[in-house]
């Protein structure tokens, strides 16, 4: 059973930002829906508000209304990119497959930027 959903979930993410290309910009800016809790709970935005419609709108190319959104959308979807090519990595290089053996790279495991900086801290 933990080998189902560990594949789901790789599947999951390895798909998402296909799913979000995909999906209508439109129907995602003019949602009514407030998800936010800060806007929620205590009626004010916070800094992160707007980070979600800023990241759809930069993934489709859309780099005014992005900013428009969220300024810091131009540190966080660079990061968001960078982290899923990281994943994509360690998923194509985790198990012996074919491409594996004939690529000589590290594998995510090996760099692991995570553990390097939690030490730091």
């Amino acid at each position: 059973m933990g080998r189902i959903l560990y594949i789901i979930w790789n599947l999951f993410l390895v798909l998402a930002p296909i799913i979000l290309w995909l999906l209508p910009v439109d129907a995602i800016n003019n949602s009514k829906v407030d998800l936010c809790p800060s806007v929620i709970i205590f009626n004010t935005e916070c800094p992160g508000c707007g980070i979600t419609r800023a990241v759809i709108n930069f993934h489709h190319f859309e780099f005014a209304e992005a900013i428009y959104y969220n300024m810091a959308v131009v540190i966080v979807y660079p990061f968001l990119a960078y982290c899923w090519l990281l994943f994509l990595k360690e998923l194509l290089f985790e198990f012996n497959s074919p491409l594996a053996e004939k690529i000589p790279v590290k594998t995510f495991r090996e760099f692991n930027w995570l553990k390097k900086l939690a030490k730091r801290s």
